[in-house]
């Protein structure tokens, strides 16, 4: 091997061909750190793009479920208004039922009343 002296062209040489293999492997090094955080960039898009997805199908789901009750309780409503309506109406002819057997039994009653004399006085049988 030969022997190198200092001050010639090949320690020249060699200190050219270190700091080039510097500079390449400070790109390589500032590559790699662009391609990690290209990576955790993706990922975290990849992790955005799915809970907003979920989020969409979560709401969805929720806006579903709404619509479902509120057509539930319309329909309930609109059951209870006409049960409450039904049953006034029973209550109203009840009371009309009432009113035509009172006003009934007080016509017997009054046309009893009439029809129901009773002659006392003694008959010719019972004077002699």
């Amino acid at each position: 091997m030969p022997v190198l002296k200092k001050g010639s062209g090949v320690e020249d040489g060699l200190q050219g061909m270190s700091s080039i293999l510097q500079g390449a492997l400070h790109a390589e090094q500032t590559n790699y750190a662009r391609d990690v955080q290209e990576r955790d960039y993706q990922l975290n898009v990849d992790k955005f793009d799915e809970s907003t997805r979920q989020f969409d199908v979560s709401m969805e789901e929720s806006v579903r479920q709404f619509e479902t009750n509120m057509a539930w309780n319309t329909e309930q409503n609109s059951l209870s208004r006409q049960h409450q309506a039904d049953l006034q109406d029973d209550a109203q002819e009840q009371q009309t039922f009432i009113q035509d057997d009172q006003q009934e039994f007080a016509t017997v009653e009054n046309k009893r009343d009439r029809a129901c004399l009773l002659y006392t006085s003694p008959s010719p049988r019972d004077r002699g």
